[in-house]
């Protein structure tokens, strides 16, 4: 009876080992897919059959294609990848020449950059889900239907923080982004800002970079002034080595002054991604891409959108 006991614990043992492998296989193999799709792409014509190749999601292809006619030899090399299990995280910089029509917009013949945060999903060796985050307020400036913002430091990423120490373990990481979520924002508990964010934090937000504890209280100031029922919703979370990536929905009404706009009243709803980087422990650096065009237009006049061409 013994011996039947231990060759069962052995036989879980080697099933769950087999299972983390498998796991572990399939994530380099995501990762190396993402890889090619990025390298086929970047900098290329984009074509109905080399989108074939890689995905199988519809939509997302008739979207790439209409912002490679608008955008034709585009690129977007990878800053950053963060793989985990059948989920993919790329962090990236689009960069283009704006020689189509875009959403109304006439070529203008323009170089742009723009802020970008993609989580793919993949079954099957094909992409067949995907959440993306694009600063497209900064698109917006840099072709000029906004006027710049003259906070504006740039409209790339800016490089990132030298500060290092122990990158923790992923499932332990993501406990602590949770929790830092869900306590900083939703449940509004200030006096944990200090015990999840080291000192030397570093916020790479638009428009532009927020630095230690300080400029973090200020910028939450900032955003519940305008939103103070302010929510936001974990949809997913992808986590490796010392970095956790986090698509959120964010929920709320405008009922204070925000990016200059005053009061509307209006439920809002837009979704970001955030990337958090760990070391001893706390949140040392963080990158967010979030719809604040989305934003901005459900808090402004319809026909605002329409003078500023849009949705032509």
């Amino acid at each position: 009876m013994r011996k039947i006991g231990i060759h069962l614990l052995m036989g879980l043992v080697c099933v769950f080992s087999l299972t983390v492998l498998a796991w572990a296989q399939d994530t380099e193999a995501n990762r190396a897919l993402i890889i090619e799709y990025n390298d086929a792409l970047n900098f290329n014509e984009i074509t109905p059959e080399l989108l074939d190749q890689f995905i199988t999601e519809e939509a997302f292809k008739q979207q790439l294609l209409m912002v490679a006619s608008a955008f034709p030899k585009a690129g977007h090399p990878p800053i950053d990848i963060i793989a985990e299990g059948d989920k993919v995280a790329v962090r990236a910089t689009f960069q283009a020449v704006h020689n189509g029509d875009f959403m109304g917009i006439p070529a203008t013949g323009k170089s742009v950059n723009m802020q970008m945060i993609a989580i793919y999903t993949i079954a099957d060796g094909k992409i067949v889900d995907h959440w993306m985050n694009a600063d497209e307020l900064g698109l917006m400036e840099q072709l000029g239907i906004f006027p710049p913002d003259p906070l504006r430091s740039g409209y790339d990423w800016t490089p990132s923080s030298t500060v290092t120490g122990d990158p923790g373990d992923p499932e332990t990481n993501k406990a602590l982004v949770r929790r830092a979520i869900d306590e900083i924002w939703n449940q509004r508990l200030r006096e944990q800002i200090e015990i999840f964010l080291a000192p030397s934090y570093l916020f790479h937000v638009i428009p532009t970079d927020v630095a230690g504890i300080e400029g973090y209280n200020a910028l939450l100031d900032s955003f519940l002034t305008g939103i103070p029922d302010l929510q936001f919703q974990i949809e997913d979370m992808i986590a490796e080595g010392d970095k956790v990536v986090v698509p959120i929905t964010y929920t709320g009404t405008h009922l204070g002054m925000l990016f200059g706009i005053p009061a509307t009243g209006r439920k809002i709803v837009f979704t970001g991604t955030c990337i958090y980087r760990i070391a001893d422990g706390q949140i040392v650096e963080e990158w967010n891409c979030a719809d604040h065009l989305g934003l901005i237009t459900q808090i402004t006049s319809v026909s605002s959108v329409e003078t500023w061409g849009l949705y032509k």
